[in-house]
């Protein structure tokens, strides 16, 4: 499952902000860059068990992968 595909099944970029406590602008650019992060992906799992919980059962999630040699630094919040 994709980063739209995420953001669509949790009701859109402004509901999928609002479950996480997160700017809406941060969502859109998952959406850009088709990629959800770690710690959220963590986060959905949790608040969403009936959607992304036990990926036995559950949909598989993407996950964001640094790149070997992948300088960026984040601020910690996942945006």
């Amino acid at each position: 499952m994709n980063a739209q595909m995420i953001i669509e099944k949790l009701g859109g970029t402004t509901a999928t902000a609002k479950l996480l406590g997160i700017r809406p602008p941060s969502v859109t650019e998952w959406r850009k860059k088709n990629v959800v992060p770690a710690l959220r992906i963590f986060q959905l799992r949790v608040l969403r068990p009936d959607l992304f919980g036990d990926q036995g059962t559950a949909t598989p999630l993407v996950v964001e992968t640094p790149a070997v040699g992948d300088e960026r630094v984040g601020d910690g919040d996942g945006r």
